[in-house]
């Protein structure tokens, strides 16, 4: 009698433990169903290239402290030193790059096109960088002494993170520009297709301090032409929603059990 239930206690803990085991591959295969959910239902990505151009420029020259250029008959922006530093603004605005709920958006390449303006330049070439710029500048309002136009930026403008730069950009009349993409640079875009799509630049010489006869003039956004244009390639992904990840897992973790019963 004592053997008959041992035996009967042997066979409970066997079942228990196959139960147990059982429950643990279910959860498992449970799990792994989820996520291949996850991976199937994650919507690939949608490489795209848009050009954007200038919304605003305006420069800025030291010894007119107080002096707004935006009136320029020449129709320029000017970066370098000719009489006193000048440094020249720009802004462009994202917001047609539209992102539908729950996507992910990936900049790829952000590139910087311009061109100069006809007229005399400096006797040498100037390093010109483009910086991020935290302010939103006065198009008609920004000056040497009041840079964002409202007294919240230092005189000369307080420049960002280096995004992309030219070295010995050549100053004659007519001639493009591309200056080239970098991390940094598609960090910046990023923010702003995700934020409030502004996108405020700071253009200078690298190293700003020399008085040496180096700058160069590129053309406005009042030119026809050759203005300040931004190309973005960019990617979108559109992630599903928790609730939809997890039915679709139930959802094939119930198939596979029925398969199993048969």
């Amino acid at each position: 009698m004592s053997q008959l239930t041992s035996f009967q206690q042997q066979t409970t803990n066997n079942q228990q433990r196959t139960t147990v085991k059982e429950t643990m591959m279910n959860s498992r295969m449970l799990t792994l169903f989820v996520v291949i959910a996850a991976l199937t239902l994650v919507g690939k990505a949608s490489a795209d290239t848009i050009t954007f151009d200038v919304v605003a420029d305006t420069y800025i020259v030291a010894n007119d402290a107080n002096d707004n250029r935006n009136d320029d008959p020449d129709n320029e922006l000017i970066v370098g030193y000719a009489g006193a530093i000048q440094r020249t603004f720009i802004r462009f605005d994202t917001s047609p790059i539209s992102l539908p709920g729950n996507t992910i958006v990936t900049v790829t390449s952000s590139v910087l096109r311009v061109t100069n303006r006809n007229g005399a330049n400096g006797s040498s070439d100037p390093n010109v960088g483009v910086y991020d710029y935290a302010y939103d500048f006065g198009e008609t309002t920004s000056t040497w002494n009041n840079p964002a136009g409202d007294g919240s930026d230092v005189a000369g403008g307080t420049a960002g993170t280096l995004l992309t730069f030219i070295n010995n950009l050549n100053d004659t009349q007519n001639v493009s520009h591309i200056f080239p993409s970098s991390a940094e640079f598609n960090s910046v875009v990023e923010a702003a297709i995700t934020g409030d799509g502004t996108i405020n630049l700071l253009l200078k010489r690298t190293n700003d301090t020399g008085t040496s006869n180096d700058f160069v003039r590129f053309r406005d956004r009042d030119n026809a032409t050759g203005f300040f244009q931004l190309d973005v390639t960019y990617d979108l992904v559109a992630i599903p929603e928790p609730s939809t990840i997890a039915l679709a897992g139930l959802g094939l973790a119930g198939v596979c059990l029925r398969r199993r019963r048969r």
